[in-house]
């Protein structure tokens, strides 16, 4: 029994060695094939799976610089610095003449503005290549210096052009890009700016007061949604940082404010739209983006409820802080339509079709001006009722009894003689009664505020034609309808006149 039992022990060792000795050759057959595998995966921009396979390889062979610089330009192909420089370091270490790598190295140290380990990498070999990029960290190094020194002279302009040329050498340079970010602010090129502090916080783990200074310059231009990202990034790094969530709470609830008023003008509530804007209003006080923003916001809701007068100077201020909007343009063109100002509507649509000759609602709005004004020089109903085209109906009945009771025929006071004082009198009367008809009918006011009078027969026979020529449709009034609604309200003197209130 016990022979048999060592017998099984000497098998069971046997088996375990061979195993063993197996193992180990088919390891050293493993890392290859890793490698092999990587470099086929890298080729189809597999890079994950490429880079995990070289990091499986480099553990069974340590050694081997082979997989440590392939890994390090998988790490270079998708973007990532610091661990490809630390994987080329490593293959200078297990190989000092691989010139290639220590090329790639010394470009990455000069990437990332170490100049003085770019300059120590790069004089190791002597070739065209390394001389050029060792010219290149001189230059680097002189742009750098300069830039800081007139940074902190407050030559700005100056600082902004070296440290441009610095970093056109050495991009991934954080403290250079937040320096010239901060050069950059000061000059007031906020996008800029937020280019090169974006670029920044990529480039480093954990950067809190980078993202609270990249949350605050949206908020500077105007842009509470990318400012609310920014800051929440800040806030899941450090949840406690006092001064990330100060600027969190304020720009959750504008945020919230903004979207409320969108709602509202995309539901057409003109007036709740009008109302929210001027509580956001109250959340970031004079800040000039956002008061830009909500004058625009104003412009548009407070002509599409019809407020002329506030309509046209929310727009005006809202165009004196984005001159390039030309829907303002429009706006505030409509707006002035509606306060019967029609040269200066006339005038925002002309300034539109400076800058493009081709807009098409700058054309339109230029013919609409136009026949308008044909319109007034004929009897312009709202000024001789002294109202405006946002007039509301009930003030145009109340500027109607004022003016009816004022030039009704039994009132006039010149002498019986005075013929042509007489039918002055009572073509103003006429005039004060046809405009209260059209302007108090919805579908006349309509027509005449497209340039058409329903009093005037030649213009209802000509939109008669128009509308024959355009394929059918029908003339709204015919060509009677004014004698007869003057008939209807008595033609002659006072005795026959009926007098209506309306």
């Amino acid at each position: 029994m016990g022979l048999i039992n060592n017998g099984w022990l000497s098998i069971l060792i046997l088996c375990i060695y061979t195993i063993c000795n197996a193992g180990l050759a088919h390891g050293k057959q493993t890392a290859a094939q890793l490698i092999d595998e990587a470099r086929k995966l890298l080729a189809h921009k597999d890079y994950d799976d490429a880079l995990r396979l070289y990091g499986d390889a480099i553990s069974i062979e340590p050694d081997n610089y082979m997989p440590y610089f392939q890994r390090a330009t998988a790490y270079l192909a998708v973007g990532v610095s610091k661990p490809a420089l630390a994987d080329l370091t490593k293959v200078i270490e297990l190989r000092p003449d691989f010139s290639h790598a220590i090329i790639k190295a010394g470009e990455l140290h000069l990437k990332l503005g170490d100049l003085e380990e770019a300059e120590k990498t790069l004089s190791t070999i002597n070739d065209q290549e390394s001389l050029q990029l060792l010219l290149d960290v001189t230059q680097a190094r002189k742009f750098k210096a300069d830039g800081y020194k007139a940074a902190a002279a407050g030559q700005l302009h100056e600082a902004e052009r070296d440290l441009s040329k610095a970093i056109e050498l050495c991009g991934a340079d954080v403290d250079m890009r937040h320096v010239r970010a901060d050069v950059r602010i000061k000059l007031g090129l906020i996008g800029e700016a937020i280019h090169d502090v974006s670029r920044a916080v990529k480039m480093t783990n954990n950067d809190v007061s980078g993202y609270l200074k990249l949350s605050l310059l949206y908020f500077e231009i105007g842009d509470a949604e990318k400012s609310l990202d920014e800051i929440r990034e800040c806030l899941k790094l450090d949840n406690d940082h006092k001064e990330c969530f100060k600027h969190y709470k304020m720009v959750k609830k504008l945020y919230k404010s903004i979207q409320g008023i969108d709602k509202a003008v995309n539901e057409d509530r003109h007036a709740d739209a009008i109302e929210k804007t001027h509580r956001a209003q109250e959340i970031v006080g004079d800040h000039p983006a956002f008061t830009t923003f909500f004058n625009k916001r104003l412009c548009k809701s407070y002509r599409a409820n019809n407020d002329a007068v506030k309509a046209i100077s929310a727009c005006s201020k809202a165009i004196a802080g984005d001159e390039l909007d030309t829907s303002l343009l429009v706006d505030r063109a409509e707006a002035y339509i509606l306060n019967n100002d029609l040269d200066k509507a006339d005038a925002d649509f002309q300034t539109i079709l400076d800058g493009d000759s081709e807009n098409r609602e700058a054309q339109e709005g230029r013919q609409k001006v136009a026949q308008l004004k044909k319109q007034a020089s004929k009897r312009d109903y709202y000024k001789i009722l002294g109202v405006t085209r946002s007039t509301k109906k009930k003030d145009i009945l109340k500027a109607y009894r004022k003016l009816a009771l004022e030039y009704h025929p039994d009132k006039f006071e010149g002498s019986d003689e005075d013929e042509a004082a007489i039918e002055a009198h009572k073509k103003r009367f006429m005039d004060i009664s046809d405009a209260k008809e059209v302007l108090t009918d919805p579908e006349m006011r309509k027509q005449y505020d497209q340039g058409i009078d329903p009093m005037d027969s030649e213009a209802q026979k000509e939109q008669q034609q128009q509308q024959q020529w355009g394929g059918g449709g029908h003339p709204f009034f015919n060509q009677g309808h004014r004698q007869q609604h003057f008939h209807q309200r008595g033609g002659g003197g006072g005795g026959g006149f009926k007098f209506r209130w309306g």
